[in-house]
């Protein structure tokens, strides 16, 4: 905590159990001191939550239980809170893919005497407090995971690495003898810091990116993005994890019913099902090439909103992966993140929120017609 700042905490208003992370912070402290926030507070911040991320009318749900914590600094009156919202079962599905990949968090600040305003920059996964003061921000104890300060440069070099280390001695002469798993986790790694254009630091305006335009975007929406010089193509606005993805699977050679994956993360539970698939939560082993689909606490299912979807890219003896994530908010700008050493559980809660579910989707095991 910052020396000389004193923070008055406020905790959940709806009694709901507080985040994993900061169950364990002591109940008051010379500097801290627990309260409960005031029920209108908990209207005024998804009012200001969905004005400022320009969101239509009814397309919010709610806070997700547990996840709402306001703090005032007492040597300035300042309040700040943060929250995590999820959208309405009602909102259309590109509605609700914008609440993806920690576009659902929201800090917010409320000066002496004025109204609660969602803060610029703020947003990403839960767990990094992008935007709180540091005296807030640890006094929440929030986990702060390495890849909310990722920079897509430092990314894509130990990615880099990491592909070659996993490379095949000799390279099979038919590239349909690779395993698809290996050719998904290869391809994955290769694609490890690009990143959004035009650069942004939030999810508050555009979220430009090139591989929603090679999977057909499910509403094409270029306005306000930049040309990808690279793939040498014009970015689109879209929610884009499950989008990336998909698009990693279908060039390692997956072809069944693909156009069952959309933008939704939770498309991806909607494919396993179709090819038969089980996939309970919190349970499996993974394996390179699979995609994680991480979920809320509750149902799971193809119809249920899910947070985001990754691709392990490695699993380690102590059973902890390497995650490649696309639309991942880092310090720079939205890219393609590389997370390693992640045990699924515990990294779930602490990059999202407690209680946190993932599931395991397994792609087939060669390249398909």
């Amino acid at each position: 905590m910052v020396a000389g700042a004193l923070v008055m905490i406020a905790g959940v208003a709806t009694a709901a159990p507080a985040a994993a992370s900061l169950a364990s912070r002591p109940a008051s402290t010379a500097a801290v001191r627990e309260l409960r926030a005031a029920a209108p507070d908990a209207a005024a911040l998804t009012e200001a939550f969905a004005a400022g991320r320009h969101l239509p009318a009814g397309a919010v749900g709610g806070i997700r239980q547990g996840s709402l914590h306001v703090a005032a600094v007492r040597s300035t009156g300042v309040r700040w809170a943060i929250a995590d919202f999820t959208p309405a079962r009602s909102a259309p599905a590109l509605t609700r893919t914008a609440f993806q990949d920690g576009a659902s968090t929201g800090v917010f600040r409320s000066a002496p005497g004025q109204a609660w305003r969602l803060v610029t920059g703020s947003g990403g996964p839960y767990g990094c407090g992008r935007a709180l003061p540091a005296a807030v921000r640890a006094a929440w104890q929030l986990a702060a995971p390495a890849g909310c300060q990722a920079r897509p440069a430092a990314s894509r070099r130990a990615a880099a690495l990491a592909r070659r280390a996993a490379a095949p001695a000799k390279t099979p002469a038919d590239p349909a003898a690779i395993p698809t798993g290996q050719s998904i986790a290869s391809i994955a790694l290769s694609q490890v810091g690009v990143s959004d254009t035009p650069a942004v630091t939030s999810f508050s305006g555009v979220d430009c990116d090139p591989y929603t335009t090679m999977v057909a975007a499910q509403s094409p929406n270029a306005d306000g993005c930049g040309y990808d010089q690279a793939f040498s193509l014009q970015n689109e606005n879209e929610a884009w994890c499950s989008d990336f993805a998909k698009w990693v699977w279908q060039q390692a050679g997956v072809t069944a019913d693909m156009g069952i994956i959309n933008a939704g993360a939770d498309s991806f539970y909607g494919w396993g099902a179709s090819q038969g698939e089980a996939m309970p939560p919190d349970s499996g082993t993974p394996a390179p090439g699979d995609a994680v689909v991480f979920y809320p606490p509750g149902p799971v299912s193809a119809t249920v909103y899910a947070d985001h979807v990754g691709i392990v890219t490695a699993v380690h003896a102590d059973g902890t992966v390497d995650l490649v994530n696309g639309d991942f908010l880092g310090a720079q700008n939205i890219s393609v993140q590389y997370n390693t050493d992640v045990s699924l559980t515990s990294w779930a809660s602490e990059v999202w929120n407690s209680d946190e579910q993932w599931v395991l989707v397994t792609p087939p095991g060669a390249a398909q017609p």
